[in-house]
């Protein structure tokens, strides 16, 4: 594989970022050809201002502007960014809310050709204080109210998106007053994401142009989302999702981005209700905060027309209330941070296929199942394939030819697929594998279960047992042999039941991108009640 390096005036003990490039010289012209990825520099908002310009562009709860005016809003900040000392390829580290001036400092950044550097303002001090360290960003941007730790303020510079809205500069014209851009080369890299994972150490996702736009082209297949239907924007911008939907989607099609900020149930239904957004994207459990909401005030008639959510399909029934109680359209999409919007099910579609797997490949994407490792790992590559990882040994640890390696058990049947968990995510017991993912779904179908996850309990007689932790619906009783006894009708095998239940009175923990943290759900067996198999009980 070719390498890219990303340079930019950092401190010379800063780490050089050499992303080893996933896709293949053949594998890039190839998609070029096919019009997935362009040859020339790609700036969406100052497309979509030329198009669109009168159409509502963003809407949050304190402001809304149409495209021509969040294009000079992205161009006052990329002035502001200049007079920073922010130059093209410089690394700026952006922890991003869900608010205007963060969506704007991102797209100035690429608008000037700088590297941005995108986290959730929930990470922890030591994961933003270990980026900080080792890419030393040229600056450090936060949202209003969030205060970095005071240990990082020698480290870089720090200033509060809002305050890059009002800086007034002529630094970013040219003499005859004409914006001064700096053309990108879409393929190199425009974003590094860092993301909060669910059992390891997170790695910086890098992403070109070329391959958010090919991920943004997927959804908008998927969805069939058309002009004049908002999309309502849940997920963190920190993340590939929130990126896409906030960022790139809408621009593409002229559409409007309702961004929610601080996350309520009820404020959040007030914006969806007075902004009429049409799609939603983002965690199912989000999605049912808003749908209780609605029960609660005997509302039925949502502007909410499709939803497309990912994940393990904890939430099954859920999503099928959605369906028969609020006429929503809901679909099923897989991928990942470096593999967005790989595949789904699509709009157009009858029910019993969008909720029945993780539909087809989208846009230029391949699937291939199988290695010689693992039979039924799932692997990928296409046009929305990310670049690299920071670290160029896990980038070849993970990409092989252009085909990334997912971690995920899947089949690959008439060209659909459906994915059975993570690889990771098993038990061994006794010697056999127990896909963790697999009885999650099974058990989430028992009448009353609200939430439902698996995860490993080290055991001394059988090596690991599969533990599961409930939230009922109030109201609901549950045994060990009665959940077994469910199990075993859906066809699972013996030695694939949980021994272990653990009966949660709360939410189970999550990452802000609604995944279930199940290295969290161990370290709390011992705070509710439990449910244990004869052996252990014994024991």
């Amino acid at each position: 594989m070719t390498s890219r390096t990303l340079t930019g005036r950092t401190r010379t003990d800063a780490v050089e970022i050499s992303v080893p490039e996933a896709a293949t010289a053949d594998l890039r012209a190839r998609y070029r050809s096919a019009g997935w990825w362009s040859a020339k520099p790609i700036d969406v908002i100052a497309e979509a201002a030329l198009l669109y310009s009168e159409k509502t562009a963003l809407v949050t709860e304190s402001e809304s502007l149409n495209y021509e005016d969040l294009d000079a809003e992205v161009t006052r900040v990329a002035r502001a960014l200049i007079e920073t000392g922010v130059e093209a390829s410089d690394r700026v580290l952006v922890v991003a809310g869900n608010d205007a001036a963060s969506l704007i400092a991102l797209h100035a950044l690429w608008r000037i050709g700088a590297l941005a550097m995108v986290m959730l303002p929930s990470a922890g001090d030591g994961q933003l204080s270990d980026i900080v360290e080792d890419m030393q960003p040229k600056l450090a941007v936060e949202p209003a109210g969030w205060q970095h730790p005071e240990a990082l303020a020698k480290a870089t510079l720090w200033c509060e998106a809002e305050s890059l809205r009002s800086l007034d500069s002529e630094s970013f014209e040219d003499s005859s007053g004409a914006p001064r851009l700096m053309p990108r080369d879409p393929d190199s890299p425009a974003v590094v994401i860092f993301t909060s994972g669910t059992t390891a150490r997170p790695k910086g996702v890098v992403h070109s142009m070329n391959t958010l736009v090919a991920s943004g082209r997927n959804l908008i297949e998927a969805t069939e989302f058309g002009e004049g239907e908002g999309l309502f924007v849940v997920s963190p911008l920190g993340t590939v999702t929130g990126l896409l939907h906030a960022l790139i989607v809408p621009p593409l099609l002229g559409s409007s981005t309702v961004l929610v900020r601080a996350w309520q149930p009820s404020s959040a239904l007030d914006l969806l209700l007075e902004t009429k957004a049409a799609l939603f994207g983002g965690p199912d459990v989000l999605l049912e905060r808003i749908l209780d909401e609605a029960r609660r005030r005997d509302l039925v008639d949502l502007p909410l027309q499709c939803v497309i959510v990912g994940g393990s399909m904890n939430h099954k029934e859920l999503l099928e209330r959605a369906e028969a109680e609020f006429a929503i359209t809901v679909l099923r999409s897989y991928g990942s941070s470096e593999a967005p919007v790989a595949c789904a099910t699509k709009r157009s579609e009858p029910r019993t296929s969008r909720l029945s797997d993780e539909g087809v490949p989208l846009g230029g994407v391949e699937v291939q199942i199988g290695s010689p490792d693992e039979s039924s790992e799932c692997w990928l590559r296409g046009p929305n394939l990310f670049l690299g990882y920071v670290d160029p040994a896990a980038t070849s640890a993970s990409v092989q030819e252009g085909w990334f390696r997912t971690g995920d058990q899947a089949e690959f049947l008439d060209g659909r697929l459906r994915v059975f968990g993570r690889l990771k995510d098993v038990v061994i017991r006794n010697g056999l594998k127990v896909p963790i993912g697999e009885v999650d779904e099974l058990i989430a179908s028992l009448p009353g279960v609200v939430e439902a996850a698996g995860f490993v309990r080290q055991d001394e007689n059988t090596g690991e047992r599969l533990a599961v932790a409930l939230r009922l619906a109030p109201g609901t009783d549950v045994t060990l042999e009665g959940i077994a006894d469910h199990l075993g009708s859906l066809g699972l095998a013996k030695w694939k039941l949980p021994e272990e239940i653990v009966l949660w009175t709360e939410p189970l923990p999550e990452t802000a991108s609604g995944k279930i943290q199940r290295s969290a759900l161990a370290e709390r067996v011992g705070t509710f009640e439990r449910l244990l198999a004869p052996r252990l009980a014994e024991g």
